[in-house]
């Protein structure tokens, strides 16, 4: 009778067993119901104010720069009102101390106006969200990396550095919280947890950033991110204005090697390549049969590392030292955390008259040009094919005044579509001063959605075509564009 009950137990407990998933995972202690409060009281301490003076009549340089990701999606203003104005100031940003000596971490956008020449700018902070304004020197800046070094002149006796921890640990789902001044609110701090890693944002990608909801806005910028145990993992950067609870952070190891650099008094060199780059799209992979992924090169600047090596417009970058390269990102990542003046092996598949034939380029890195002018946008060099009577495509039955073809390696050679254009139909031919004409289609255009919906061959373009205004969106070497065009 035991030995029965004993099975029941036991096979009770096999069920019970089974259907915890978790239970084999390896999961932390649950986080102390105090650890918000003990992470505050030990961390502001260390959390500073920035206060930026400037001798000059506008508000924009006495806003945190986030601002500006806002203004772009929503097309109207967001100012501080002028400090003079009141008996006190507002923070424009954040920074963080990081020793006893008083060197503090921030971002190279919070403290950009001190680098203007023309004005007569005084930067301050306030420790704490308490007490007076300490005077604070910049020892370094790394535009590219949107960081900055300060460093109080008067550091007080007391002081309560914060420290890194490793970035490269921090797991998706793990909690952390954000330190700041948002929008002037001094001494605030915000909790969640880590969204995403390794994200890239096309406007200022640098790093692989942190992705996170702990609430972040304007006047965070250079605070702190801290994981559970307090260490410091992320330096709050950017945020998504499109959305809630998307924030961005530099990662921590980043940031270290850095401000250890300017700490030294060095300066930040990255490798350059001097090139555009485009990420292969793998259905324009697949039209040419190439079965690498990689990045294509849209543009060579003339005289930088690329062009010296003899890398060429649509080469397709697959391996950088010895790394294989997926996307954009990836490249971007390699190049700049190569050493200037050090030699790599570039491979890459160059397009032929009939096939690409592989090729592997020595590129010595040269240095980022900081504030060097922009190279003008160059044409990419087309395949020398000229056109097949079998790709000049069906006209439209609206006689709009254009004609169309599958997307096929053939197509896209005949009509020099460069590799780094999406997938889709392709306009062969633009009859003369026609709607489509006018309204800007030229050969060689790719057609991505005809109203509002997509179309992926020339049958489909058709079908989607109706009486009346017609709305296309097209991809041309200038970038993706809207026309909208009508029957005569």
């Amino acid at each position: 009778m035991r030995a029965w009950v004993f099975f029941l137990i036991v096979g009770f407990q096999f069920v019970a067993s089974a259907r915890a998933p978790m239970e084999d995972a390896n999961l932390a202690a649950p986080l102390p119901a105090n650890i918000w409060i003990e992470m505050s009281r030990i961390t502001q301490p260390g959390v500073v104010g920035i206060f930026l003076d400037v001798n000059m009549k506008t508000a924009r340089l006495r806003r945190d720069p986030l601002f500006d990701f806002i203004e772009e999606f929503f097309g109207h203003g967001f100012e501080y009102e002028d400090p003079r104005s009141k008996e006190e100031s507002t923070p424009i940003g954040t920074g963080f101390i990081i020793d006893k000596e008083g060197h503090i971490v921030t971002n190279y956008h919070v403290v950009e106006a001190t680098e203007d020449r023309r004005l007569q700018t005084k930067l301050q902070v306030q420790i704490n969200g308490e007490g007076k304004l300490l005077d604070v020197e910049v020892l370094g800046r790394d535009k590219r990396g949107d960081l900055a070094l300060l460093k109080l002149k008067k550091p007080p006796k007391t002081i309560s550095p914060l420290q890194f921890g490793d970035s490269n640990q921090l797991k998706v789902g793990e909690y952390v919280a954000a330190f700041g001044n948002p929008y002037g609110h001094s001494n605030s701090m915000t909790v969640g947890v880590v969204s995403a890693k390794g994200r890239a944002i096309k406007e200022i990608n640098r790093f692989p950033f942190i992705q996170t909801d702990a609430s972040i806005n304007p006047g965070n910028s250079g605070g702190p991110l801290l994981n559970t145990q307090g260490y410091v993992i992320g330096v709050n950067t950017a945020i998504d204005a499109r959305a809630q609870g998307i924030g961005f952070a530099i990662p921590s190891n980043y940031v270290k090697k850095i401000v250890n650099t300017l700490k030294a008094g060095g300066t930040i060199k990255r490798g350059y390549l001097g090139i555009g780059l485009a990420t292969l799209h793998p259905r324009v992979a697949l039209s040419y049969g190439i079965k690498k992924r990689g990045v294509v090169v849209a543009q060579v600047e003339p005289g930088q590392a690329a062009a010296k090596a003899g890398l060429q417009e649509n080469d397709i970058i697959f391996e950088f030292d010895g790394k294989s390269i997926s996307h954009a990102e990836d490249l971007v990542a390699h190049v700049q955390d190569t050493e200037v003046g050090r030699t790599v092996k570039v491979k890459v598949l160059r397009p032929t008259d009939n096939d690409f034939k592989e090729m592997t380029f020595p590129v010595t890195l040269g240095a980022y040009p900081g504030s060097a002018r922009a190279q003008k946008p160059m044409a990419p060099k087309s395949f020398p094919k000229p056109l097949d009577p079998k790709y000049a495509g069906q006209p439209d039955p609206l006689k709009l005044g254009f004609s169309v073809v599958d997307s096929s390696s053939g197509a896209r050679r005949a009509l020099d579509v460069p590799i780094r254009f999406p997938f889709g139909p392709v306009v062969t031919q633009v009859t003369p001063d026609s709607p489509a004409y006018r309204g800007g289609f030229r050969s060689g255009h790719i057609i991505l959605q005809v109203n509002g919906q997509g179309a992926n061959s020339a049958k489909e373009v058709f079908e989607l075509l109706r009486p009346g205004v017609n709305r296309f969106w097209i991809h041309t070497s200038r970038g993706e564009k809207k026309i909208s065009l009508k029957p005569e």
